[in-house]
């Protein structure tokens, strides 16, 4: 467990760069919320955890739904992807009907495949592969969701705060 808490603080530190961005990021989701926009949640395997809290989490968006193929986008809306990759048959045609419409496209994800364009914004894990080494040299603990949770809750955060402050201003 020592390992496993050493190589994600690692992780963790590394998302630091992405700080800019990150508030970015939030400021297309409170535009989203604030102007009659809809913001829509989809994952892949294990990182589709972020949709549960997303959704229905105790700290989840308001009026958030879950983005499926029959999802019609608009312009205000903002479409956020957690997957491990962006290569996902189902992660390219979400990210392309949603640019297609002009919305906003926010992409969480552990690794490139293909090149594929992540969208407005892409916030990449870091996560390659097992954090923690077996005497066999096999290598477990793959936390592409827990790290993907660390962005989530970035991205909430700030999206609160910028939220809080508009209710202030009116």
């Amino acid at each position: 467990m020592k390992i496993f808490e050493t190589q994600m603080k690692g992780l963790i530190e590394k998302l630091n760069h992405y700080e800019e961005d990150l508030e970015d990021a939030a400021r297309v989701i409170a535009q989203s919320m604030v102007s009659d926009g809809r913001i829509f949640w989809h994952g892949e395997e294990e990182m589709a955890g972020i949709v549960s809290q997303a959704c229905f989490g105790a700290d989840k968006f308001k009026n958030s739904s879950v983005a499926d193929d029959q999802t019609i986008f608009s312009p205000m809306d903002t479409l956020i992807i957690a997957s491990p990759t962006l290569s996902v048959t189902q992660v390219k045609r979400l990210i392309e009907k949603a640019s297609d419409a002009s919305a906003s496209v926010i992409t969480i994800y552990s690794h490139h495949n293909d090149g594929q364009d992540g969208g407005d914004f892409s916030f990449c894990t870091g996560v390659k592969g097992g954090l923690v080494p077996m005497e066999s040299g096999e290598r477990i603990g793959t936390p592409h969701l827990l790290v993907a949770l660390q962005l989530y809750y970035h991205l909430y955060f700030a999206v609160m705060e910028m939220l809080e402050e508009h209710e202030m201003l009116e």
